[in-house]
């Protein structure tokens, strides 16, 4: 098995496989070691397997751009999903938010109803019954 078949069957996204070749081709060519870019693409292999696919470079680029020698990322943990309990309570929040918004507007620039607060105070019981 050649050093560039090693590093194809490592890399988690085998798309472009002549791309790659000749951006391996390249790398060897400028002398870079073929050890080196193994090496970097295991110590990265833990990252990539916590990100989906389609964040993944294809091979080419992450050789053309010299990633093997990026420094290691953490793998990132997933985010906790909402439940939907969650999201109604925060709409909810949201529109009591936007008609406080609603009635500062109103008082600044006065209404229809009167521009006192006591006016104000029917309307935001209006609109909420």
């Amino acid at each position: 098995m050649s050093e560039f078949d090693e590093f194809w069957s490592l890399y988690p996204r085998r798309i472009a496989k002549r791309a790659a070749q000749k951006a391996w081709e390249k790398e060897m060519k400028a002398g870079t070691d073929p050890k080196l870019i193994i090496h970097g693409l295991r110590r990265q292999l833990p990252y990539f397997a916590s990100r989906d696919e389609q964040f993944i470079p294809h091979a080419a680029t992450w050789l053309n751009q010299g990633r093997f020698e990026d420094e290691v990322k953490a793998p990132q943990r997933p985010q906790p999903q909402h439940r939907q309990g969650d999201m109604a309570d925060f709409l909810a929040s949201r529109k009591d938010n936007r008609n406080e918004r609603t009635l500062d507007a109103e008082f600044t620039r006065g209404s229809d109803r009167g521009s006192t607060p006591f006016a104000l105070e029917n309307v935001a019981f209006e609109r909420r019954h």
